[in-house]
C-alpha cells in the first residue's frame, strides 16, 4: 500500500483509488476467525511464492518456499501459517481486532476493501457481521 501511495504521490488523492480484495473473518472468538483464514493464507503464499508482492510484504523466498512445496505436493499447509502471516494478509479476529486491522490498512493507504469471506464460514452471518460491526468503522476511517 505504501509503495503504491508513494508511486502516485504526484497525483491528487481523488485521482487514484487503491482497492484491494481483503480476506475478512469476524468472530467473538478471535482464534476461531484466524483459524478460518489459515488455509486461504497457505494457498495464497504457495501460489504467489517468489513474486514481488510477497517481497513487498516482507516475505522472502525462504519464508514462502514451504508453502510452495506443500501446494505442489497437494498438502494444505494451514499448519504452517502463523498469526503474523494471518495479520499481514487478512483482517481476522474479534470485532475490535478487525477494526484495528482495518485501521492499519486505511493508514497504509487503502481506499476501499472488497471483503473475501473464507470457505467454511457461514457467508450470510459473516456478511451481516461485516455490515453491522465493521462497515461503520471503515466508513468513519475513510470518509473524513
Amino acid at each position: 500500500m505504501r509503495r503504491v501511495r508513494a508511486t502516485t504521490a504526484s497525483r491528487a488523492r481523488g485521482d487514484f483509488a487503491v482497492i484491494a480484495y481483503l480476506p475478512v473473518a469476524v468472530s467473538d472468538d478471535g482464534s476461531q476467525a484466524r483459524a478460518h483464514m489459515r488455509p486461504l493464507v497457505a494457498r495464497y503464499l504457495g501460489v504467489l511464492h517468489g513474486q514481488s508482492i510477497l517481497e513487498d510484504a516482507g516475505l522472502d523466498r525462504a519464508r514462502t518456499q514451504p508453502f510452495s512445496d506443500a501446494l505442489a505436493a497437494g498438502r494444505e499447509a494451514a499448519d504452517l501459517v502463523t498469526d503474523d502471516l494471518v495479520d499481514t494478509f487478512t483482517v481476522a479476529g474479534t470485532p475490535a481486532e478487525c477494526r484495528a486491522a482495518l485501521a492499519r490498512w486505511a493508514e497504509a493507504g487503502l481506499d476501499a476493501a472488497v471483503a473475501v469471506v473464507p470457505r467454511g464460514d457461514d457467508l450470510g452471518r459473516q456478511l451481516e457481521r461485516l455490515g453491522r460491526e465493521l462497515a461503520p468503522a471503515w466508513k468513519e476511517m475513510r470518509c473524513r
